[in-house]
């Protein structure tokens, strides 16, 4: 059920929806967190999704065929080849004043004055740790209604590795902005405390201190991490089948099989 760039408020909305289709779990897992805080960067506010801009303009687009055929250049020249080297060309034409990130053609300037306000805003970094822990609490009253077992997983990112590989190094300093390093760790450490509480498993820390190449991006891990993640919740995941059919894990214990 896991889905490309979802952010938790659409995980929640998935679950309800199949909820109302009768498809009720035993468990469900949420391991997520790093959409949450990059698209609270990127709209300056907290529990919208990504491209929220897109789905403005195209919510707002004139049935016009002048603007749906302008509409539909634009598109196409951003999804192609063009967009990217044209972005790649003013860099290096301007390299003190443009640099390009995940993708955005960003003014150095502006970027720094943008992140910087972002890592500093109190305001923001405690919506976002407010939201995640509401549509957790939605997740579990449907869970109380509908009679299963939840648990939530804050997943770790590449800035959370303090032991990085030359690649790993490399990915950091071409994914993140200036400031959006700062912003990413308060929010990290306010999760931190707040989902403790919330009882939030945080596996940030995971990879603290590896020396392994565990990251093929800023947050996208390879099969061996994969691996390390599972083990850590494997036991909670027992733990939860065990709750939700104690009859079948009490035969299992009894004949030595799990």
């Amino acid at each position: 059920m896991g889905q490309d760039g979802y952010v938790s408020t659409q995980e929640v909305l998935l679950l309800a929806e199949q909820l109302r289709r009768g498809n009720t779990p035993d468990l469900v897992i949420f391991y997520d967190g790093y959409n949450d805080v990059l698209t609270a960067e990127y709209n300056n506010a907290a529990g919208f999704t990504y491209n929220e801009d897109a789905r403005r303009r195209e919510f707002n687009l004139s049935v016009s065929r002048r603007q749906l055929l302008t509409t539909g250049l634009k598109r196409l020249l951003l999804d192609t080849g063009i967009a990217e080297m044209a972005r790649r060309m003013i860099v290096g034409l301007a390299p003190g004043v443009y640099s390009e990130v995940q993708g955005r053609l960003v003014a150095i300037g502006a970027a720094k004055v943008q992140t910087t306000r972002a890592a500093s805003d109190d305001k923001l970094q405690h919506s976002v740790v407010d939201a995640y822990l509401l549509n957790k609490e939605f997740a579990d009253a449907m869970a109380t209604r509908f009679g299963f077992q939840t648990l939530t997983y804050w997943q770790p990112s590449v800035l959370d590795k303090n032991k990085l590989t030359p690649y790993e190094r490399v990915v950091v300093q071409s994914t993140y902005l200036p400031g959006e390093i700062a912003f990413a760790s308060a929010l990290e450490r306010r999760m931190r405390a707040a989902g403790a509480r919330a009882g939030i498993h945080n596996l940030s820390g995971l990879f603290h201190d590896c020396r392994q190449p565990y990251f093929i991006d800023d947050v996208h891990v390879t099969g061996e991490a994969n691996r390390v993640i599972a083990e850590a919740m494997v036991a909670d995941v027992m733990a939860s089948l065990e709750q939700a059919h104690p009859r079948q894990a009490a035969g299992a214990a009894a004949t030595g099989t799990r």
